[in-house]
């Protein structure tokens, strides 16, 4: 059964309940875990990995603290060994947090007013601030750098081989048919078979 959503809250894969559920802590939402899915799957820019030495584990919220997920991150993020990288995965995940751990929408959270503002850092076309996951969306779906990254994923997958072992050459291609098509991926499909990284690749061994 289809339900009518509304286009300010909900817009595309990154604002479906499976996708927030699946990237959230059992009882929290998870802006580091849902900002760094972006950074890697969608922008090729995965953050480095955690100081061993850093603690990662986020305290258990409850409404006692008064206090929303975002404002304990922001806390917790404010030292200068965790600012430089959670900068640009918070700037993503805070985007999220409209969105509980089971996908639900909420204005509010803990008894507070949800902020969804974030903000894209260190990207190639799309640096600035953005209102919420649709909005984000909007932007996302506009990037070149998303583009040449979903090429690349693509490709990768159907090579069995990493990112990192992809060249430029083999990936425009598939770049620019999602270009010609405005994003249809369908066509992209129909490129990566016709490319000739796909045509003469090297049989696994």
């Amino acid at each position: 059964m289809w339900s009518e959503v509304d286009a300010n809250q909900r817009s595309g894969l990154l604002t479906q309940a499976g996708f927030m559920a699946g990237f959230a802590h059992e009882r929290n939402d998870a802006p580091v875990l849902r900002g760094i899915f972006v950074l890697d799957r969608l922008l090729c820019q995965p953050p480095p990995a955690p100081p061993g030495t850093v603690n990662t584990n986020l305290p258990t919220l409850n409404s006692a603290a008064k206090q929303t997920t975002r404002q304990q991150l922001e806390a917790s993020h404010a030292t200068p060994t965790c600012a430089s990288c959670h900068k640009s995965i918070d700037g993503i995940g805070f985007g999220f947090g409209n969105f509980d751990a089971l996908g639900q929408w909420r204005t509010r959270e803990n008894g507070i007013d949800v902020n969804s503002v974030g903000e894209f850092v260190g990207t190639d076309d799309i640096d600035g601030q953005f209102d919420g996951a649709a909005d984000m969306g909007k932007k996302l779906a506009g990037s070149a750098q998303v583009r040449a990254c979903i090429a690349s994923q693509w490709l990768g997958y159907a090579l069995a081989v990493r990112r990192d072992e992809l060249d430029a050459c083999m990936v425009s291609p598939l770049t620019k048919s999602l270009e010609s098509s405005k994003g249809d991926l369908r066509e992209l499909v129909v490129a990566l078979v016709k490319s000739d990284a796909f045509r003469h690749r090297l049989a696994l061994q």
